[in-house]
């Protein structure tokens, strides 16, 4: 079901979700700046843990760049201010329980461990332009090779249209 994945150059999806700092977060709000949204499968879980700590270590050099930072994922507000509480995160995460936004820019997929197939989040990356616009995509994100690569376009002229 690939019909619904949305892909660099289009619209990114209309959405409202609650975030950490006790707002909702509305794409018409995020304009003027640059974000980014990593869509990640668990709070608390080991990598997913990795890679919040490596946004937040790289929210600094982010801002200065005009960009904001979103952590997505299924699962309550209230884990998600726990996650934040235990490790001291900055960064705001996003609670996606219904799976609505995950979904619909296809990041929920057929997934296997140890042999069983199963529904999953898959980490995915998302840049989204001033504009609303969805400048890249990554999926199947390693996550740390992906902080490179985000700053690296966010540097280049890549995006001086």
């Amino acid at each position: 079901m690939n019909h619904n994945k949305v892909i660099a150059g289009s619209k990114i999806p209309d959405f409202s979700l609650p975030s950490t700092s006790g707002k909702d977060v509305l794409l018409p709000n995020l304009q003027n700046r640059k974000v980014i949204l990593f869509i990640y499968p668990k709070d608390q879980s080991s990598t997913c843990t990795k890679q919040a700590l490596e946004f937040d270590k790289n929210l600094n050099l982010f801002r200065k760049l005009n960009t904001d930072v979103y952590g997505v994922s299924k699962g309550s507000i209230e884990s998600k201010k726990n996650f934040i509480k235990k490790h001291n995160l900055r960064i705001e995460l996003l609670a996606d329980d219904n799976l609505g936004f995950i979904k619909a820019i296809g990041a929920w997929k057929e997934k296997t461990m140890y042999g069983k197939k199963f529904m999953g989040i898959e980490r995915t990356t998302i840049l989204i332009s001033e504009k609303g616009n969805i400048l890249k995509i990554w999926r199947k994100v390693n996550f740390i090779r992906n902080i490179d690569d985000i700053i690296q376009v966010l540097k280049s002229d890549e995006l001086a249209t």
